[in-house]
């Protein structure tokens, strides 16, 4: 019994938190000017101070988990209570529905506290309909904004959410934030924070406004949990809601170089709201140093505008700029914006009441880029398209796109594949949503083109063992019959096979977990959980150890205990089964091998009772039975086609079924059967009687296994064609990943330039991570799948020329799942442990579903879309972007280097420490070494603490010389010096020059650091070759010269020498 509510009398103020953060999606703040509308008359604040602890609200409607619960956040204080919604499932959504009277107004206020806010709290007004339904009228969101603790406040419109703009602290658990909405029947006043916004948009057409709502966002379990406290609702306002409604407000420009003129750009656009016909506006924009005015145009929509601004943005990243409207007659709003400013273009914009979704991108083989993406009315769409458009510039302009798929079903989830011999593939999956009870898989269909996708073929469809689908017409498949459908691009390996990366679940793989549970006389207590026992079509062992004070229950392979008994009995007898409840819901049971005894456990070999030869049609002899109980053929598995049970069948609601066979009393009881469940329905319930004190009969034991639907597993598979996609052969299909644990779903294929295949799976893991799993011959065989740490849902992969892979993916667990990226520098390696970056974020939740391209060596474009722009967009990146900051290049240069003239010189010069990617393919190094002869190339190593620097060079002349190093990854340059001494350690004291036993007859002068002109021929040195020795000596000369060691006519003298000596021969 929930104790008293306690009332407050309005208003009752919250503390609100602010904190400035910086996101690069654009954002509006509320604006000042308008006059925040309050409620006509006082209204009282229903606080839950007082009421009951761990209970629903009294008076609210709830489903999932909403109680009242301790809530001592900030200035609220300890001991305060306030609602508590939590959503950790995804068996459905958690709500609350409070009741209040219908009105043509409504005034709502509450505190807002989110300790977990994985996803948007949902809120709004609902009302009655015209054609005697319930709608929501108004539906409001507060979306946590990733890295912060401010939020956006969104609008639903019916078919997508709006922006009405950030705030800042909205998602900050410390404190409560007072929410207020003022709305009327066609307009719509929120506050949050002190950040006002004002709106039309309703979701669906009430004639009155009525209850409140709370709502978690959907089914996904991204972990929710918010507070809602101080709720006050009233019926009359003190004026209708007037202001400026800001929209489009994702703003962004493409950066300039210096002296490149700023382009003009859209900042923001509005609407407005109750304002007085005709009015005009002006506008000012504040770049950072101050306002400066700006450009108000008549958007292309009726009764919108959009204000324009310039500026040279040169730097990419977030840009905070504050837009201030004014009116002629009065109206005015301020939207403070973020802009983004990144490398970005437009591919596509659909018509209104459409938007792109799902986009693939290749390179053609004349160099243009071919995209694909959905189009549809929403992220699905009964008559959903595929359209196609193309660019010449690498990405920076597209054609007008044009429809390369339609028809009369969801054609969806577009991939394209450029084959070896110029043939573009596309693929896609079909769903039809004609059917009221649910969409119908149709399976994955591949067109041609052979002109770069100007025109396609029919269509071929793919078989698989995981469908039961064949191409339209025909009816398709429910999920119970299995269904499969793809979000990969096919790839051709290197003897012409193709793989197409399906996934989906096969029919008949839907499995029935059962919760076994013991009745304690007054209420039913779990005691766990056995996979897949409930799985019709088999027998499975069940048995039973009783004494009198505990139990032991195995359960096909689960062993529980247990002292807990219904009724307290003196002794065991019967063994009982029943049906559990008198409801039709249908029930067919089927009980064998029945074998009883009188020791838990039994000291010897019980007799079984099979059954096999009791009369079909009768019941067992010797039991009691109610209902339909009879000897029945139960030919399950590997029972045979001869196996007779006891069949229990309950489709009746006027009793229950069950089987009562006796057995003599005693102190300990076992009983043992097997079980098969055709029909499980309410549940199946057994247990073992005994005689009570006074003289009845009683249940000591009393035991239910109630069903659990457990959902197939999805798996991710392969199909395989050998005529390069003409046909499809689903008996060929393999598995790459099954688990009973997690979904594998979206297979992608990367094939490396050593033949390996490397699938990336996404997974429904918890953490949700990318899954990598290998095949090392052409995809007939997988490893095991394993976790990355990429945390990837509806990803991509793009092979780039050095074996590396570019993943980009929306970020599972982020609200609204932004586009993300990491580079995979050894794809044929370990695929954690990489710098993932940030890349997009429209600010809704449809987004993601990426797909990038190399458009030149090291920059990438990555397909991103905006669903209420209605736009897909280009996003441009570089390589430089996806290296960890962590990983600086260091070079350390050797001391003490030491080298002898005429020796071959092959010590480390450096040690190398950090650098990024895999080092055999992404470390270079070029050695100059300070002599006058010019650079060669420089050997990198793996030792144990990084990499060491050596180089091959011959030193002719001695002293101390700065030897510059260049040491370079993907990313990064650096550059060393390195002093080495250079000496003659051993003189040639020679009088004359000797090259290779030809005497010159050029004295042998000294020629500096201590060596003479012999050492620095270096005639002893093995030469392969005898015109390198000789161009040898010809520089050593030249050398010579230029240091007035020697004459011009000196000069040709060391080389005729040469010439004429035997060295290199």
């Amino acid at each position: 019994m929930s104790s008293p509510i306690r009332w407050r009398s309005w208003p009752r103020r919250l503390t609100a938190l602010t904190a400035a953060a910086t996101v690069s999606l654009a954002v509006a703040a509320g604006a000042p000017a308008a006059e925040e509308v309050d409620p006509a008359a006082a209204i009282d604040v229903r606080t839950f101070d007082g009421e009951e602890l761990g209970e629903p609200p009294e008076g609210c409607a709830t489903t999932g988990d909403v109680v009242v619960g301790e809530a001592p956040f900030g200035a609220a204080g300890a001991g305060n209570r306030a609602v508590r919604l939590i959503d950790d499932t995804d068996a459905g959504t958690t709500t609350m529905t409070c009741a209040y009277p219908d009105s043509g107004e409504r005034y709502v206020s509450f505190g807002f506290n989110p300790q977990r806010h994985g996803g948007p709290l949902l809120f709004g007004i609902r009302g009655d309909t015209a054609a005697g339904g319930t709608g929501n009228a108004w539906w409001f969101g507060i979306s946590p904004i990733a890295g912060t603790d401010d939020a956006t406040v969104m609008v639903y419109d019916g078919a997508a959410w709006n922006q009405l703009g950030r705030v800042e602290g909205l998602s900050s658990p410390g404190e409560f934030t007072e929410v207020t909405v003022a709305a009327t029947m066609h307009v719509a006043q929120i506050t949050a924070a002190g950040a006002t916004f004002i709106t039309d948009l309703r979701r669906d057409d009430t004639v009155n406004l009525g209850a409140v709502v709370f709502s978690s966002s959907g089914r996904s379990a991204v972990g929710m949990e918010f507070y809602l406290d101080d709720l006050a609702v009233g019926t009359e306002l003190t004026d209708d809601p007037v202001g400026l409604q800001f929209v489009d407000i994702a703003s962004w420009v493409n950066p300039v170089s210096e002296g490149e003129p700023s382009p003009a750009f859209r900042l923001v656009s509005f609407r407005p709201i109750g304002a007085a016909s005709g009015e005009t506006f002006e506008a000012t924009v504040d770049w950072g140093a101050g306002p400066e005015p700006a450009t108000v145009e008549a958007s292309g929509q009726p009764g919108r505008f959009d204000v324009i601004g310039s500026h040279p943005y040169s730097e990419t990243g977030p840009h905070s700029v504050v837009v201030d409207v004014t009116g002629s007659a009065g109206t005015s709003g301020r939207s403070a914006l973020t802009v983004a400013v990144e490398r970005r273009s437009v591919v596509a914009v659909e018509p209104e009441g459409m938007a792109p979704r799902f986009p693939s991108v290749i390179r053609l083989d004349d160099g243009r880029l071919l995209a694909a993406y959905y189009s549809g009315v929403g992220h699905v769409d009964p008559q959903g398209l595929i359209r196609v458009t193309e660019s010449d510039d690498n990405g920076a302009t597209w054609s007008e796109p044009r429809t390369a798929v339609t028809g009369r079903f969801d054609n969806r989830d577009p991939k394209l594949t450029r084959l070896s011999d110029g043939t573009i593939l596309l693929d896609y999956f079909v769903t039809s949503w004609e059917d009221p009870a649910g969409s119908r898989q149709l399976g994955t269909h591949v067109v041609r083109s052979e002109d770069d996708g100007r025109t396609w073929s029919d269509p071929i469809w793919l078989d698989t063992r995981m469908s039961c689908a064949q191409p339209p017409p025909a009816e398709g498949c429910a999920s119970a019959d299995g269904w499969s459908a793809s979000h990969g691009p096919i790839v051709e390996l290197a003897d012409g096979d193709l793989l197409a990366p399906l996934y989906g679940v096969r029919p008949g793989s839907a499995g029935q977990d059962v919760d076994v549970r013991i009745y304690d006389g007054s209420g039913w207590q779990t005691l766990g959980r056995v996979e897949d026992f409930g799985t019709p079509g088999r027998l499975k062992p069940v048995s039973v150890d009783a004494t009198a004070t505990s139990l032991e229950i195995t359960v096909g392979d689960e062993t529980f205990s247990t002292d807990v008994r219904r009724d307290d009995t003196v002794n065991l007898t019967n063994v009982t089964f029943a049906s559990a409840g008198t409801a039709p819901t249908g029930m067919e049971f089927y009980v064998d091998d029945l074998a009883v005894g009188a020791q838990a456990p039994p000291s010897a070999e019980l007799d079984v009772r099979t059954f096999d030869d009791e009369p079909l049609g009768e019941p067992p002899a010797g039991c009691a039975v109610r209902g339909d109980v009879e000897v029945t053929g139960a030919p399950f598995g590997d029972a045979g086609t001869d196996n007779r049970a006891v069949r229990l069948l309950d489709d009746s609601s006027t009793q229950i079924t069950s089987l009562t066979c006796p057995h003599p009393a005693s102190d300990e009881k076992h009983l043992s059967f097997t079980f098969a469940p055709e029909r499980f329905a309410n549940g199946f319930t057994f247990g073992i009687q005994g005689d009570t004190a006074a003289g009845g009969t009683g249940n000591a034991y009393w035991i239910l296994l109630s069903s659990v639907s457990s959902a197939p597993s999805q798996r991710a598979t392969v199909v395989r064609s050998t005529d390069g996609g003409l046909t499809w052969e689903g008996d060929d299909e393999v598995t790459i990943a099954v688990d009973d644990r997690i979904h594998f779903q979206e297979p992608n294929l990367t094939v490396l330039p050593s033949g390996e295949i490397v699938a990336g799976l996404r997974a429904t893991s918890n953490p949700q991570v990318l899954y990598v799993s290998r095949s090392f011959d052409n995809g007939y065989t997988w490893t095991p799948a394993e976790p990355s740490d990429i945390p990837a849902s509806s990803h991509d992969q793009l092979l780039l020329d050095d074996g590396s892979v570019l993943v980009t993916y929306g970020i599972a667990g982020v609200a609204n799942r932004p586009t993300g990226g990491v580079l995979v520098p050894d794809a044929s390696g370990d695929w954690s442990g990489h710098h993932q970056i940030p890349i997009y974020d429209s600010g809704h939740g449809d987004q993601a579903n990426p797909s990038s391209v190399e458009i030149e060596p090291g920059v990438f474009m990555t397909l991103a879309y905006d669903v209420p722009a209605r736009t897909l967009y280009g996003i441009f990146t570089e390589l430089a972007d996806y290296r960890d900051p962590e990983l600086n290049l260091e070079v350390t240069p050797a001391t003490g280097v030491t080298a002898a003239v005429g020796e071959e010189f092959g010590d480390v010069l450096a040690g190398v420490t950090g650098g990024w990617g895999n080092p055999g393919a992404s470390l270079t190094a070029s050695i100059d070494w300070g002599d006058g002869t010019g650079g060669s190339p420089g050997v990198v190593t793996e030792v144990a603490a990084g990499h060491d620097v050596t180089g091959s060079h011959l030193f002719d002349v001695g002293g101390t010389f700065d030897v510059t190093l260049t040491v370079a990854d993907r990313t990064q340059t650096r550059t060393a010096t390195v002093a080495v001494e250079v000496t003659c350690p051993e003189t040639d004291g020679r009088e004359t020059v000797v090259i290779g036993g030809v005497d010159s007859g050029l004295p042998n002068r000294a020629a500096g650091g201590g060596c003479s002109i012999n050492d620095r021929i270096a005639d002893e040195r093995a030469w392969d070759d005898h015109g390198a020795f000789v161009r040898h000596v010809g520089a050593v000369a030249d050398r010579l010269l230029a240091e007035g060691v020697i004459e011009s006519r000196e000069h040709g003298a060391l080389v005729r020498a040469a010439a004429r000596s035997a060295v290199g021969r």
